[in-house]
């Protein structure tokens, strides 16, 4: 188990704490369950850093995973300081 550090971006968490305002003005339960998810899959990271798509292969740590076909979370691996940090959290379609 490789056991990565998690370090969230200041713009990963206001993209994160956006998606929870959103989804609570239809339904705060919702909202709350669904940033645990996020979180989750973020968390699953620090056991399996790879298992992201490379973006770009002249920057094979620098990833993407794509949550519940909607959100794209784009990453950075350091293996040396056994860190993943979060660079963002956007929805697929804001995308270009």
């Amino acid at each position: 188990m490789k056991n990565y550090k998690i370090i969230y971006s200041v713009r990963a968490e206001s993209q994160l704490q956006q998606i929870i305002v959103y989804i609570a003005l239809d339904n705060k339960e919702r909202a709350i369950s669904y940033a645990k998810e996020i979180k989750d899959r973020i968390t699953y990271l620090s056991n399996f850093p790879e298992c992201g798509t490379i973006i770009n292969s002249a920057y094979p740590n620098k990833r993407k995973l794509v949550f519940d076909d909607t959100y794209v979370i784009g990453y950075r691996i350091d293996n040396k300081k056994k860190t993943i940090r979060i660079l963002h959290i956007k929805h697929g379609a804001s995308i270009k």
